[in-house]
């Protein structure tokens, strides 16, 4: 005569299922948790190196030449560079602000200069790189901004010149120099943590 199972081997094989579900709920969980941060970790590490060959290419074609704003002032320094400087936290904090050179204008396409007015922006938590298609601006010169940098919890900028460094750094327009040799960028990022960049400075 054939023999089914007791309660009490159901109610026992039902609690080792149950544990098993578990188990295998936290392991797909924690797989899936593991996918996210290496996406995210993957995404952040490919925004820094587009952002480190943007900063790359602005510093090493350094120009000295004065520009104007829009209202047709004269800036007193063709490079400047420190602690951010802005009304509030809220606001634009420019950290970097220069003239470069290398700006392409295949076949002539456009009436512009090879030259490009640049500034380096803390803007909401993110670091962005505004530039102007003409240097000496009027008050409907547009601007073009390009978020380099995301979820960035502070920016901190260093100069480096022989065996010193520097907090700040200011070249008058009239004066076109001194140079420092690097700029040093220690940045809080979300997804990476503290990350320190050295670039060198090669005015063109």
């Amino acid at each position: 005569m054939a023999r089914g199972f007791t309660l009490v081997e159901v109610l026992v094989a039902l609690a080792a299922f149950g544990v098993l579900a578990i188990a295998g709920a936290g392991i797909a969980a924690s797989a899936v948790d593991s996918h996210r941060t290496l996406k995210r970790t993957d995404e952040a590490v490919r925004e820094l190196q587009m952002a480190r060959a943007a900063i790359k290419a602005d510093l090493g074609q350094l120009v000295a030449r004065p520009v104007r704003d829009g209202y047709g002032a004269r800036q007193r320094w063709a490079f400047a560079g420190g602690p951010d400087r802005g009304p509030n936290a809220d606001e634009d904090r420019i950290v970097l602000s220069f003239v470069c050179g290398g700006w392409s204008n295949p076949d002539a396409g456009e009436p512009r200069s090879s030259l490009q007015y640049v500034e380096y922006r803390v803007a909401n938590g993110d670091l962005v790189r505004v530039a102007r298609p003409f240097l000496d601006a009027t008050p409907s010169t547009p601007e073009s901004r390009t978020v380099l940098l995301s979820d960035v919890g502070r920016v901190a900028v260093g100069f480096v010149s022989g065996a010193t460094r520097a907090v700040e750094w200011r070249i008058a327009a009239a004066s076109g120099g001194p140079w420092p040799d690097a700029v040093e960028l220690d940045l809080d990022l979300a997804a990476l943590g503290r990350i320190t960049q050295l670039f060198r400075v090669g005015p063109a």
